[in-house]
């Protein structure tokens, strides 16, 4: 398998245009519709995978790719209008203690 450096794959880009966090949640936006041509091999697997929803660490781990390269993908995909980003908590602004737990939680859930 040849490894490709990351910066490769964002076209030098090291930052999405969009606030996407660890914990942000990313689904299609439209699952029927075909995915748009002349994608990336990684864009086209980010696709794949959020046919349910996911964080953006959870796309990072599963293609074993850096963080930072997912943000990048997935904010071009945004752009695309092919994804959404869910809201991850309504309302109000989260406590550091709330998120940690949701976060860990998460990573539970991953474990197991």
């Amino acid at each position: 398998m040849v490894r490709i450096r990351p910066y490769t794959l964002t076209g030098g880009r090291t930052r999405s245009r969009f606030p996407l966090f660890v914990h942000s949640l990313i689904s299609l936006s439209d699952p029927e519709a075909a995915p748009p041509s002349g994608l990336a091999p990684e864009a086209g697997r980010i696709l794949v995978l959020c046919r349910r929803v996911k964080s953006v660490a959870e796309i990072s781990a599963d293609l074993r790719l850096p963080l930072g390269v997912v943000q990048v993908l997935v904010g071009d995909l945004l752009d695309r209008g092919v994804v959404r980003v869910h809201p991850t908590i309504t309302g109000r602004r989260p406590t550091d203690r709330e998120l940690l737990q949701r976060l860990l939680v998460g990573l539970e859930q991953l474990s197991s």
